[in-house]
């Protein structure tokens, strides 16, 4: 209770909390339905309770919903969704989500899990790119609880803060255990991105500093124009003397 849609709510191990969910002014009174990862959660598990609105022959549900919460359920999604006969051929439905932030019981008495080091896939540094080409930095980092967060920067600056939660099976399904987390940042390669320092941050609340890792890349332009220019000059004596000169420009 007391979050709004959207929001990430920390949660020890074990504990218990009530998720509340509130449709209003609905005729005839509209109805709750509970999500976990996707999955519709059995109403027999919900509370509802349906009261009269403010306006006039319109009524308003809360529901609740009491979980307990496991290890598994650590970035995993709670959603409520409006049930209701004028909502039903609509093209948008309403729902209101959660995401839980478990903490395990043993990470809070030792004093956490520290995330692992970062790790970069889709470039190596002894690789050359070619201007035009498209290419997936990865960056990786396994553990960590509370959930750390994976950053990519360029040049310094912030350029990426997707992360996504990845589980076992190296999936990101909701239903599987939490291995760890990864950005994947898609990257056009132009001329301007030869000698551009992709740094990958990994931050954490038990982490005083970031850990890093980071690449260098090298582009090259897809080819190169020769232009061939033959200066001829005549001398007095009929003879003709010819100058070459070959002037070579890389085009991307």
């Amino acid at each position: 209770m007391g979050w709004g849609d959207g929001a990430v709510v920390e949660v020890v191990e074990g504990t218990t909390l009530t998720l509340e969910c509130v449709v209003t002014d609905g005729r005839p009174p509209p109805q709750a339905a509970w999500y976990r990862a996707g999955l519709q959660v059995d109403p027999a598990i919900q509370v509802d309770r349906i009261e009269p609105s403010t306006s006039p022959r319109r009524w308003t549900v809360t529901s609740q919903l009491r979980v307990t919460a496991l290890a598994a359920d650590d970035g995993r999604l709670f959603s409520c969704q409006a049930v209701h006969p004028t909502l039903e051929n609509g093209p948008t439905s309403l729902v209101a989500s959660v995401t839980l932030s478990v903490l395990r019981r043993y990470c809070v008495v030792g004093g956490g899990d520290t995330p692992g080091p970062p790790i970069i896939t889709g470039y190596d540094p002894s690789e050359v790119l070619l201007a035009g080409e498209r290419r997936t930095l990865s960056c990786k980092s396994s553990g960590g609880n509370p959930r750390p967060w994976v950053l990519w920067y360029r040049q310094g600056r912030l350029l990426d803060d997707t992360t996504t939660t990845l589980r076992a099976g190296g999936g990101v399904d909701d239903l599987e255990e939490v291995q760890g987390v990864v950005n994947d940042h898609e990257l056009a390669v132009t001329p301007g991105e030869d000698g551009a320092v992709y740094e990958c941050r990994v931050t954490s609340d038990l982490l005083e500093f970031p850990l890093t890792s980071n690449v260098t890349l090298t582009v090259y332009c897809k080819f190169t124009v020769m232009t061939l220019m033959m200066i001829i000059t005549t001398t007095t004596n009929n003879n003709n003397d010819g100058d070459v000169y070959i002037r070579s420009a890389d085009y991307c």
